[in-house]
């Protein structure tokens, strides 16, 4: 079944909103926080792109007034989550947009090659300012999906991805975008790691240090295919209206209109190209029986970056392309 904005309100909330809902909650004059953020944009702060919604250094001013303690080391990393969160959800309540993979085309998608020499700045083309992205059952434990946007952090534009994880804290990734491939985030997220849980704990082993280290690189391994793709120019995503004009219409508005959607809407993401690479993968499978003596291959999913545009105003633009037989 196709996509839809959900019509009826008197439904089930979906997890994202009850999350949504829970936070803004937890500060009933967070219109009023999130106004005095975006004011400060060009005075009190540096001006920041347009694809970023409020930078978390916008927020810290009237969440202290809020009795929030951000000198507090006992509190420091709870408050820090705390502004995530509402760094992420704000935006994500103006367009509650929902991206749902179909089962194919993420497997397919995980089982690619991570695409380390492609310019980490393509995953800046965030359709919203702030996006929830669905994950299959079980692919990764105790996880639901993520939450992801853009952040200026001094200046220096990041990726910030929450995950939503069953019965414990949202856990929250960084990835580095200035002038870096994505093997160059992933590095400089590793050596974050390193560092945070050093501070933390001195006394932490090498060991331990190193398996919690791979663990969150397998985790964001399975992450960032999935949010490359959505920002990729060949992204199949449909719902009950057209998902182009939806996003350019949300590129026009103004982050002052600080309205949130009455609904959510509802994006699936490669239904169709998930339906193909199912029948695609059911034939190869049996002409690989039928036709081995002329060793028929499958050419691997990959993905082909390009720039586009006069020089001093290129674009970098990101495609995957789904695998091809060979000798079939």
């Amino acid at each position: 079944m196709k996509t839809s904005r959900r019509q009826n309100s008197k439904k089930q909330k979906t997890r994202p909103e009850n999350i949504c809902n829970k936070v803004l909650s937890d500060f009933p004059n967070w219109r009023k926080i999130t106004k005095n953020a975006l004011e400060q944009k060009g005075k009190e702060l540096p001006d920041w792109p347009n694809y970023i919604f409020a930078p978390i250094e916008s927020y810290f001013p009237i969440l202290a007034e809020e009795e929030i303690d951000f000198k507090n080391s006992s509190n420091v990393l709870y408050n820090y989550l705390l502004v995530n969160q509402l760094a992420a959800l704000v935006p994500w309540s103006l367009s509650k947009g929902i991206y749902r993979f179909s089962q194919e085309l993420f497997e397919e998608l995980i089982d690619s090659p991570l695409p380390e020499k492609i310019p980490s700045e393509i995953l800046k083309k965030l359709p919203q300012w702030s996006i929830y992205v669905e994950l299959p059952k079980n692919k990764i434990q105790d996880c639901n999906g993520f939450f992801t946007f853009l952040e200026s952090d001094k200046g220096r534009n990041e990726l910030r991805i929450l995950l939503d994880y069953d019965n414990r804290p949202a856990y929250l990734a960084v990835l580095n975008l200035e002038n870096h491939t994505i093997e160059e985030s992933f590095n400089l997220f590793q050596q974050n790691i390193k560092n945070q849980l050093s501070n933390i704990n001195e006394k932490i082993t090498d060991s331990l240090l190193e398996i919690y280290k791979q663990s969150q690189i397998k985790i964001l391994k399975k992450i960032v295919p999935l949010i490359l793709y959505i920002c990729s120019e060949n992204a199949e995503i449909k719902g009950s209206f057209s998902h182009s004009n939806y996003t350019q219409r949300f590129k026009e508005k103004s982050p002052s209109e600080i309205s949130p959607a009455s609904n959510v809407a509802i994006w699936d993401v490669g239904n169709e190209l998930g339906e193909r690479l199912r029948r695609f993968r059911e034939k190869t499978q049996k002409n690989d029986l039928q036709l081995r003596s002329k060793t028929p291959h499958i050419r691997k999913a990959h993905w082909h970056h390009f720039w586009v545009g006069m020089k001093g105003s290129k674009a970098l633009m990101v495609r995957w392309l789904t695998p091809i037989p060979v000798n079939f």
